[in-house]
């Protein structure tokens, strides 16, 4: 998952950094906590740097943990950054 910036021509440009980190994020929140949530997507996007989380979990446990995981892959980096957690819990 990436943001698209826009040209004057009016096809996206993609952020080559979105792609890895949202890839970053993805596969160590599925370590942590295996495939608790079904359907995970993130999201990131620059200027600001926000996380996006999305996905369908059974506790509220499990959208916790997802959100520590972030703020772990995220913590060396010492960026700011923006987290919305949007995984329905069910």
């Amino acid at each position: 998952m990436f943001r698209e910036y826009w040209q004057d021509a009016g096809e996206p440009l993609h952020h080559p950094d979105s792609t890895a980190l949202a890839t970053q994020v993805e596969t160590h929140i599925q370590q942590r906590i295996g495939r608790a949530i079904r359907d995970l997507a993130v999201l990131v996007t620059h200027d600001p740097l926000r996380i996006i989380l999305r996905g369908d979990a059974s506790t509220y446990y499990h959208k916790q943990m997802a959100q520590e995981a972030v703020k772990s892959v995220m913590k060396p980096c010492g960026s700011d950054f923006a987290l919305e957690n949007h995984i329905n819990v069910a």
